[in-house]
């Protein structure tokens, strides 16, 4: 650094030991400073403070809420006169979830291969490679503006979620994603 000492301050000896000094810094402190935000933003090895912040870069909410319809059979009283009977209870009511990690990895990793999608059958392919690394996939044109995937290996439980409620899948415009067989 010191060489790009303006010619005015080249005998000046306090410039040239402080660019020396920042130049010595830089070899250092700076480099393992940029090796720890670098490594930071990989989504297999992030934390979860990490994926948090990848999370909210991405716009993608690590909780996940959910409309739940429930039948239930309770003790109650329906007053009878003799006692109390069975009841009937239907309803429905919100439930709120915290993502696992893992979950949650796997789904900033669909959200940024969703994002950078073109719709090609080649850039649905790299997203699906992207998101499930170890299944190989083959997408079947319906030739109804639809298509399905078939995967060589069958699914996770987990994966199987992730492609049913929360819509990991690039599609194209105008173009329906019909199902998946593994």
């Amino acid at each position: 650094m010191a060489h790009r000492n303006y010619s005015q301050y080249a005998n000046k000896p306090k410039i040239t030991s402080w660019l020396e000094i920042t130049e010595e810094i830089s070899d250092s402190e700076l480099s393992s400073i940029y090796d720890k935000i670098r490594l930071s933003y990989v989504i297999d090895t992030a934390t979860t403070y990490e994926l948090d912040i990848l999370g909210a870069i991405v716009v993608l909410p690590r909780t996940y809420e959910s409309l739940v319809d429930f039948d239930t059979i309770g003790f109650g009283s329906l007053n009878v006169q003799f006692g109390n009977s069975w009841q009937f209870l239907s309803g429905s009511g919100n439930i709120s979830i915290e993502l696992s990690d893992t979950i949650y990895r796997t789904l900033i990793k669909a959200k940024i291969a969703k994002n950078n999608s073109d719709g090609t059958v080649d850039s649905i392919l790299d997203s699906i490679k992207f998101i499930i690394p170890d299944n190989q996939a083959t997408i079947i044109d319906n030739n109804d503006m639809s298509f399905n995937i078939s995967f060589q290996n069958p699914l996770s439980d987990i994966q199987k979620v992730l492609i049913d409620k929360f819509d990991i899948i690039p599609t194209p415009q105008g173009v329906e994603f019909a199902g998946y067989t593994d």
